[in-house]
């Protein structure tokens, strides 16, 4: 059994993905339904290269596996054929024509996070759930749900407004929630789900400052472990800062 991934119109700038399937005389050309970057895809590596593409790849991992899978309970079964076999990867990668898209930008964004919790950092992860949280609480002010469609330069302002002025948050804080929403927008887009590209436009930017960070010297911090605490609940406070300033230790 030989299954290999490939790019439909290799002279194109996106192109879909489908897996060429060879199995017991039987040969089956399936699409993934996956709209790609054609120059970022390496056909001998059958992934895409760049670390802006490791949810991708992983999907691709998954969908490979899922057809390895399926081809081996068929064959068990006795029962595979070229239509079983469609009818199967159908199901695995939810591609009934019955079936309504995903359209909602938090839903996916859900999705997307528990697709690469294997891939992605405990802090990463814990990021994407922020800004979703954001993104919900946002929905809840406007009285309506966010799909793709409607993430465009307006939107982009609006959250803008809603983050930095009514929640104050920081000018890094809101470039987060943009920089997560690009990321999901684009996955979105490479599997074929969304075809909105205003969050590649100029003035949908992932905003950054430099942080004004407070620190103590180490000269500060030898005058605090010189202060003369005895008999004060202060000393172990004090104490316990100055191993976790020692030790790198987050607070």
């Amino acid at each position: 059994m030989k299954v290999s991934l490939r790019i439909k119109f290799p002279k194109l700038k996106t192109s879909y993905v489908y897996a060429d399937i060879s199995v017991c005389g039987l040969r089956i050309k399936y699409s993934l339904k996956m709209s790609v970057p054609v120059k970022h895809f390496d056909s001998n590596k059958q992934r895409l290269v760049g670390e802006e593409h490791l949810e991708t790849n992983e999907l691709l991992n998954q969908y490979e596996s899922s057809i390895y899978r399926i081809v081996r309970e068929l064959q068990l079964a006795d029962n595979l054929t070229k239509d079983e076999l469609k009818n199967r990867l159908d199901n695995i990668i939810r591609l009934e024509k019955e079936e309504k898209p995903i359209s909602e930008l938090v839903e996916y964004a859900r999705m997307y996070k528990e697709r690469v919790c294997r891939v992605r950092k405990n802090r990463t992860l814990k990021n994407y759930q922020s800004t979703i949280g954001r993104l919900e609480a946002y929905e809840t002010k406007t009285g309506k749900k966010l799909l793709f469609n409607d993430i465009n330069i307006d939107f982009y302002h609006s959250l803008m407004n809603y983050c930095k002025v009514e929640l104050e948050q920081s000018t890094n804080t809101f470039g987060s929630h943009i920089k997560h929403i690009k990321t999901w927008m684009n996955a979105a887009t490479e599997e074929g789900i969304n075809s909105n590209l205003m969050f590649r436009s100029r003035g949908f930017i992932t905003t950054s400052e430099t942080a004004d960070s407070t620190y103590l010297t180490l000269k500060e911090l030898e005058q605090l472990k010189q202060l003369d605490l005895a008999g004060s609940h202060l000393e172990k406070i004090r104490d316990i800062f100055i191993i976790a300033c020692y030790t790198g230790l987050r607070i």
